[in-house]
């Protein structure tokens, strides 16, 4: 379960995206419709995509794990293996530091203020290099084996890869993306559509894509 909702919160959600999934959102009254699709500027999940979402939300938090390089006693640079956090380095050592560079600061078991220097990084998210560290490291799991962190993640991602992979080439080979006779109905402008989302994605992911 993902720990950011509670049991109860993480039932309630799973049966509403279920409903959904199993009564369309035709079926759904506007104000929901409106929500789904944020006012018209979203296109709604589809079946599929709901399918993936509660694989999501069933699926055990990860680990947040933060790795630090320091030389020289001052912080180099950070990674973790969860993407969009910042890292606050607080240095106590103020000595030779200008006043400008000093910021009074509360601690945390008390209501003094001390002076520090106040340094904000932002923290790499690099999964497979810091899965590499936790081995390095001999970190364990609670039931003392050792603990997995991107493995998981990049398997995934290697076959949600293949399977756009897969789509991209056999819409190729149906002429999109090269042959601009195609045309009429909306099936194939959905597959033209596609064809381009998908390249689009590939791309993102590093993958070359012909043109």
């Amino acid at each position: 379960m993902n720990t950011t909702f509670d049991k109860r919160q993480t039932a309630t959600i799973l049966a509403a995206l279920r409903y959904w999934q199993s009564n369309g959102i035709v079926a759904s009254r506007h104000d929901h419709y409106t929500i789904a699709t944020d006012d018209g500027t979203l296109q709604p999940l589809n079946r599929p995509e709901i399918d993936v979402m509660c694989e999501q939300i069933n699926m055990p938090a990860a680990t947040p794990i933060i790795v630090v390089g320091c030389e020289g006693g001052l912080v180099q640079g950070a990674s973790s293996n969860i993407a969009g956090l910042s890292m606050i380095v607080l240095d106590y050592d103020t000595e030779g530091a200008d006043d400008d560079e000093i910021t009074e600061v509360p601690q945390s078991d008390t209501v003094e203020l001390e002076p520090a220097i106040v340094g904000l990084h932002t923290v790499a998210h690099d999964a497979p290099w810091v899965q590499q560290i936790v081995t390095a490291a001999g970190l364990k799991d609670t039931a003392g084996k050792p603990l997995e962190l991107a493995a998981r993640a990049a398997q995934e991602s290697g076959n949600c890869r293949a399977l756009l992979e897969s789509i991209h080439e056999e819409l190729e080979g149906m002429g999109f993306g090269t042959d601009q006779s195609i045309d009429g109905g909306d099936c194939c402008e959905y597959l033209g559509k596609l064809f381009v989302d998908v390249g689009e994605a590939l791309e993102r992911d590093g993958a070359k894509v012909a043109t």
